[in-house]
């Protein structure tokens, strides 16, 4: 099995060398899949249309705003499912995120799209800012992240295309099933998908 990265093309990870027929990647495939069915994660998704936000110039960032949204999102799905739990966010460590903390930028980004919301989530139920792991060193950890990865290349895809992808790679039906659809924010939630800013209902992608 072989993959293009810049332009070239390279060989995959040996673990993933052993994916030699169409057989062998369906049912690894499918396996994927069974993790999302037989696990049922509460998935959200926030997209941030970064164009047209900065077009507005709002002195926002956009990863701050892409923060502070699930922030939001993730402290409404405790406060509602889960009384007297809270929760973290954990992520593959990344310098410029971490920016966004030390230099205040996330918090400014929340305070500034809160006044967007008719309902203010209890922050203090998630970790002000991500447990960075080092996927090379933490293997469990890195597992959990590539579940996230997926959904990541999933709704990439959805919003590229402004359709739900039919090949079995992108495991939209399995990720769909467990999409956060209940939970609205100034943005739009569509269909599990939080997209700020809201696009006009002609821009929302066929899913």
């Amino acid at each position: 099995m072989v993959h293009a990265r810049q332009g070239r093309v390279v060989a995959a990870p040996s673990a993933y060398r052993v994916l030699d027929t169409v057989a062998k990647t369906e049912a690894f495939i499918a396996d994927v899949g069974l993790l999302f069915t037989t696990y049922r994660p509460i998935i959200l998704v926030q997209v941030i249309d970064k164009k047209t936000m900065l077009a507005r110039d709002t002195g926002l960032t956009p990863l701050g705003v892409a923060y502070a949204y699930l922030h939001q999102r993730i402290a409404r799905v405790v406060e509602q499912q889960f009384s007297g739990e809270t929760a973290m966010i954990v992520a593959d460590e990344q310098k410029e995120h971490e920016k966004q903390f030390t230099t205040g930028a996330l918090h400014r980004a929340r305070e500034a799209v809160t006044t967007l919301w008719t309902h203010q989530p209890n922050f203090n139920l998630v970790m002000d800012k991500p447990l960075w792991i080092d996927p090379k060193l933490s293997s469990w950890d890195r597992e959990i992240i590539q579940l996230a990865d997926i959904v990541a290349f999933t709704a990439s895809k959805v919003m590229g295309s402004g359709t739900a992808p039919v090949e079995r790679q992108f495991l939209w039906n399995e990720i769909r099933a467990s999409l956060s659809v209940n939970l609205s924010t100034g943005g739009r939630i569509y269909d599990g998908f939080g997209i700020y800013p809201a696009p006009k209902k002609k821009d929302l992608p066929v899913i």
